[in-house]
């Protein structure tokens, strides 16, 4: 994981648990979302705006309004943000390196 896709998710569950005392449920949807890319990283579709390699996807969390943004190579899945589904697109894009 990288360490501002940690942050964010800490962040976004402080948020959660501050604004709707839903923190714990963001975070299990979250772990959720990562355990079903660790088992099948191809299963969700590449994102549009994205193009250069490595093949960046992203899976919802939840009913929440945020996505696990994500790359597998060599059978390793790497997650570059936690990122809200309506704020700053494609910000994530300098952690693909």
């Amino acid at each position: 994981m990288h360490p501002e896709a940690a942050e964010e998710l800490l962040d976004a569950i402080q948020h959660y648990e501050e604004q709707a005392g839903s923190g714990k449920a963001f975070a299990t949807a979250a772990k959720k979302a990562r355990d079903d890319v660790a088992d099948s990283p191809d299963a969700w579709p590449p994102v549009v705006i994205w193009e250069p390699p490595p093949v960046i996807r992203s899976r919802r969390i939840g009913n929440f309004p945020y996505r696990v943004v994500y790359y597998s190579r060599g059978g390793a899945v790497t997650v570059i943000a936690y990122a809200h589904e309506k704020r700053r697109p494609g910000y994530w894009g300098r952690r693909a390196g």
